[in-house]
């Protein structure tokens, strides 16, 4: 992959961290932030190799970066992979990108948004925005302004700049009725989501104070 910012990826951390308790990983994220990749390595791969999925996603972004590492997006497809498997929100958007630009796969629009897709029903306002251009432009898929607007709306909640400035372009531009209804869409996602999320919560407080 080429090049997956940093920058972003330190943005979106947080959206993964507390599904992490390992200190190492910490100190990981520490030696990344200023480009000391071999501590990275040396605290990442051994999480990575014992299961951890956040510990297998940065190895994999190391992987895809070449940063401390020669450059392999076929090293860094089986990372994610592993990660995407354990549910790993941002691992599947990153696969969904090296489908999106025939980076170590061959390119495939149907791929990237089938990846991107798993990455928005995990509430990554990123990959909310990329399915959102998707549907708006009609690659991958046939054009639909009212499930453009439903992602977009997610990823504009979200803080997203791009996803808040297209929002408003389209809710100008729009029939009303059509803008309604992606408001309704959205709402009736973010309703199952957020209990999906309180179901989860509920079922962690469970396992820690057995």
């Amino acid at each position: 992959m080429r090049k997956i910012s940093g920058a972003l990826l330190f943005t979106l951390f947080s959206f993964f961290a507390a599904q992490s308790s390992s200190a190492d990983l910490n100190k990981g994220i520490e030696a990344y932030n200023v480009g000391n990749y071999d501590v990275a390595i040396a605290e990442w791969q051994p999480l990575a190799e014992n299961g951890d999925a956040d510990g297998q996603f940065w190895l994999a972004t190391l992987y895809a970066n070449g940063m401390g590492v020669p450059q392999s997006d076929e090293i860094a497809l089986k990372w994610y992979s592993l990660a995407a498997d354990q549910g790993h929100g941002e691992a599947d958007y990153n696969i969904g990108l090296m489908h999106a630009n025939g980076w170590g796969v061959p390119m495939d629009t149907d791929e990237a948004l089938k990846w991107y897709q798993k990455a928005a029903e995990a509430g990554f306002a990123q990959a909310q925005f990329s399915v959102a251009d998707m549907y708006d432009g009609g690659w991958g898929r046939e054009k639909d302004l009212v499930v453009a607007y439903m992602w977009l709306s997610l990823a504009a909640a979200q803080e997203h700049d791009e996803a808040q400035r297209r929002l408003k372009e389209m809710t100008e531009t729009m029939a009303a009725s059509d803008v309604a209804l992606g408001k309704e869409k959205a709402n009736a996602w973010m309703s199952k989501f957020e209990a999906r999320q309180a179901k989860k919560d509920t079922a962690y407080a469970y396992q820690e104070a057995e």
